[in-house]
């Protein structure tokens, strides 16, 4: 996971709209291989971050929709218990397969 640094925001998410400028890692070495505990680490300063540059989502309880692939760091336990206690969605990601695979086009 790599923290994004925008023109308008301190933080910006993979895939955002204007060209997102890579600053560096959060808290990582960028060879190192992430694991259960260090990706919910991450999960955790995003939820800190989101607190901190949206109040209004604290104020309203609004939930975050997130998509993850079937990679180990995102189905370990410690993870998926994290999740549970944000009270964030996961949609669920099939295996993958091109011939199979749904469009996720709806989701941007």
């Amino acid at each position: 996971m790599y923290v994004m640094r925008d023109d308008d925001e301190d933080l910006a998410l993979a895939g955002g709209t204007r060209n997102p400028q890579l600053v560096g890692s959060a808290g990582c070495n960028l060879l190192s291989t992430i694991t259960g505990d260090r990706y919910r680490f991450h999960l955790m300063r995003l939820s800190q971050a989101l607190k901190e540059k949206r109040p209004l989502y604290a104020q309203r309880h609004d939930k975050v929709i997130s998509l993850h692939d079937n990679a180990r760091p995102h189905v370990a336990k410690p993870v998926k218990t994290y999740l549970e206690t944000l009270k964030w969605e996961v949609l669920p990601h099939p295996p993958y397969s091109p011939d199979i695979a749904p469009s996720d086009f709806h989701l941007f």
